[in-house]
């Protein structure tokens, strides 16, 4: 599953986009980052987060 961008994304978005798109593990994607794999699981959730409140915030505009 290729997800790609509609509009102009924030680092953090493109970072979480590159992993859903080019890595399996986290793992992998820290080592690609030279990170540990704690840290990067942190920055992907956060990541995550920030997409979900920026696509929440998408859909309340599309539904006034």
């Amino acid at each position: 599953m290729n997800i790609t961008k509609t509009n102009t994304l924030q680092p953090s978005e493109a970072l979480f986009l590159e992993w859903i798109n080019d890595f399996i593990t986290i793992k992998k994607f820290a080592e690609y980052h030279a990170t540990t794999e704690k840290k990067m699981h942190k920055i992907l959730i956060l990541s995550r987060d920030i997409i979900i409140q920026k696509e929440n915030k998408q859909f309340k505009t599309l539904n006034k």
